[in-house]
């Protein structure tokens, strides 16, 4: 589980992601499908690929999700963002 900032939680909770709280409150992984492969591209052709993972956005920013490595906050700022099925027949693996 990780911790989730109050910010992402009505967020998360409109897209049936779970929120458990205790003393903290954290993402319950089991509720994400985390199947897919994202990758953001900005304007300058940097670009950040994140497998086993899934994505979230508001009007500035997206939130991305992974299975192993935490989750991200990233603002748009003219980035595309793309997911793709991790095991997708006949797909192109970037």
């Amino acid at each position: 589980m990780y911790l989730i900032s109050a910010y992402w939680q009505h967020c998360l909770r409109s897209h049936g992601v779970g929120i458990k709280t205790d003393s903290q409150t954290h993402l319950d992984l089991e509720t994400i499908d985390l199947s897919y492969k994202v990758k953001i591209k900005y304007e300058d052709g940097s670009y950040a690929v994140f497998n086993y993972a899934n994505f979230y956005e508001d009007d500035t920013r997206f939130l991305i999700v992974t299975e192993h490595c935490g989750f991200h906050e990233v603002r748009k700022l003219g980035a595309k963002i793309k997911r793709t099925p991790m095991f997708a027949k006949n797909s192109k693996q970037d």
